[in-house]
């Protein structure tokens, strides 16, 4: 089952306006699914490092793999291939203004290291997903906190909830696949 993100609008003007945006979060947290969805929604190029041939190649010409894949695009489980840096800065640096060049998913966050931390100053957003939420689980547009925040105070205060029904919430989690199951 798909989810609705809430922060996929987020994503998508993130990519209005910078020329890389990093999405990065837990293992299984929905990256690269929600990735596939704004590739085939917005018409980037999509590929992925679990492609163990793409990943050779990453490895052992990162300029010529970019220069051979069509722009802009998804590339997925980037933290495989941090060889790629410099020649994405490279092209970012020659964009002339361009945005939305790249969409760059991983499960660790490689820039945080003290190697990778001033690669890409400016060039670069980063967005942290999260499992899913109760909203997004349900399908709801807007959670509680937002409602108070609102000032809609009377609609905000949630319905009582069965002892039994938290601790089922609690354990499911906010994994999809592990809530599928």
């Amino acid at each position: 089952m798909l989810y609705r993100r809430h922060i996929k609008e987020r994503i998508i003007e993130l990519l209005h306006d910078f020329r890389i945006v990093y999405l990065t979060g837990p293992r299984q947290a929905g990256k690269s699914t929600l990735a596939r969805e704004l590739a085939r929604e917005l018409g980037l190029g999509y590929y992925t490092f679990d492609d163990t041939a793409l990943l050779a190649s990453a490895r052992s010409d990162p300029q010529g793999l970019l220069a051979s894949l069509r722009r802009p695009l998804v590339l997925d489980e980037f933290q495989m291939a941090p060889s790629l840096i410099g020649a994405i800065k490279m092209i970012s640096d020659n964009a002339d203004g361009q945005k939305g060049l790249f969409l760059l998913t991983g499960s660790s966050d490689i820039f945080r290291s003290a190697q990778t931390q001033e690669a890409l100053p400016g060039h670069m957003a980063r967005v942290e997903l999260y499992p899913l939420s109760h909203s997004e689980r349900h399908d709801h547009r807007c959670n509680h906190f937002d409602r108070l925040f609102c000032g809609s105070f009377d609609d905000a205060l949630p319905q009582p909830v069965a002892r039994i029904t938290l601790v089922q919430l609690l354990l499911e989690g906010g994994y999809p696949e592990a809530i599928s199951k």
